[in-house]
């Protein structure tokens, strides 16, 4: 079986229960005993090839290659491979100072801008995006996204809602119609503002 671009031979007391994916993820279901050491076997096939295990608990391992993630869940039953590839989807798109998403632009007063990554689920109407910022406070920001929404999409504009106290530091709002809903998330993240976007728009397809 091939994970993230690397071929892994499942021993033949192995079974695959189940497949399932959406977006850049993916969740694979094995059942059989003896997990565990699968889960070890999977791991370090997976550092051989240039991952680097990021966190290791109980029953799970956490492995990390630029952008893509692998986590394995193992149990007495089974194991559970989740991964995440972000690699496999656009870039996020930016002009100047501004993020794009859809057909909108949010002026973010940002002096620098990172694109990561944009996706778009058809079936829920949902196209989200992130992007990396500098220059900006992630209030002015969550302010600023909200603020646009509310004037070029005629949105009822929700409050900032900053971080609880001693918890991430995260800043979040959102504006929203009937049919429209824009959701904003800006972390900080080592000096910089990691900014998360969703936008669902239901119009022309409610009724």
């Amino acid at each position: 079986m091939q994970i993230l671009g690397f071929e892994f031979e499942l021993p033949a007391e192995f079974r695959v229960e189940k497949i399932s994916s959406t977006g850049a993820g993916s969740c694979i279901d094995i059942m059989g005993k003896n997990a565990g050491s699968l889960a070890a076997a999977l791991a370090e096939q997976a550092v051989a090839v240039g991952f680097s295990e990021s966190k290791q608990e109980a029953g799970r391992i956490k492995l990390e290659r630029g952008e893509q993630r692998l986590l394995l869940i193992h149990d007495a039953e089974g194991l559970t491979i989740q991964t995440y590839d972000p690699t496999t989807l656009p870039r996020a798109r930016f002009d100047g100072s501004a993020v794009l998403l859809g057909d909108l632009r949010f002026e973010c007063g940002a002096t620098s801008i990172a694109p990561l990554r944009e996706t778009y689920l058809h079936d829920k109407h949902l196209r989200s995006g992130a992007w990396r910022l500098s220059g900006v406070s992630a209030p002015e920001v969550v302010a600023r996204v909200l603020d646009t929404a509310a004037t070029s999409r005629s949105l009822k504009r929700g409050a900032v809602f900053g971080p609880p106290r001693g918890g991430e530091e995260v800043w979040s709002g959102e504006a929203y119609s009937k049919v429209e809903l824009v959701k904003v998330h800006a972390t900080v993240e080592s000096g910089v503002v990691l900014l998360e976007i969703d936008l669902i728009d239901n119009r022309g397809h409610i009724g």
